[in-house]
């Protein structure tokens, strides 16, 4: 199970289960064989009645990507030698932390153990923006 692995090294951690909110967690099966965590964080029903992704701004869960036509424009204005790199990163939302402040709200159940999730959750609305923020700013 992923929590195995992930406990040890920090990715999660055990936490009083009064002091956090729990979503439903799922788990997707990822081309490499791997599993991937998905929080439900906009249709399960923790304590309080909070819905975290229902309270966050649209500006902060969306992104516009470039199109093709963007990126043959910018070959044309690069001209000789322009390249072009992709890069695949493994496990990417893993690279940054949730603030300290808002680890209580991405809490999961398992086997009646009460975890937090330290970074950035597959599932979060503004999980994409926060780490395309990153990205940008290493280019």
């Amino acid at each position: 199970m992923k929590i195995t692995t992930d406990l040890p090294i920090g990715r999660i951690a055990i936490c009083p289960p009064k002091a956090i909110y729990c979503f439903l967690l799922g788990l997707i099966l990822k081309l490499d064989g791997t599993f991937c965590y998905i929080y439900n964080l906009s249709l399960s029903k923790p304590r309080r009645g909070l819905f975290i992704n229902a309270v966050i701004l649209e500006a902060y869960s969306t992104l516009t990507y470039s199109t093709i036509d963007d990126i043959l424009a910018l070959i044309l204005l690069a001209r000789r030698g322009a390249v072009i790199l992709k890069h695949d990163l493994k496990d990417v939302f893993w690279n940054i932390l949730v603030a300290i402040t808002d680890q209580r709200l991405l809490g999961f159940k398992w086997e009646k153990i009460v975890y937090t999730k330290y970074y950035l959750p597959f599932g979060l609305a503004t999980t994409p923006f926060l780490f395309n923020l990153f990205v940008e700013a290493l280019y």
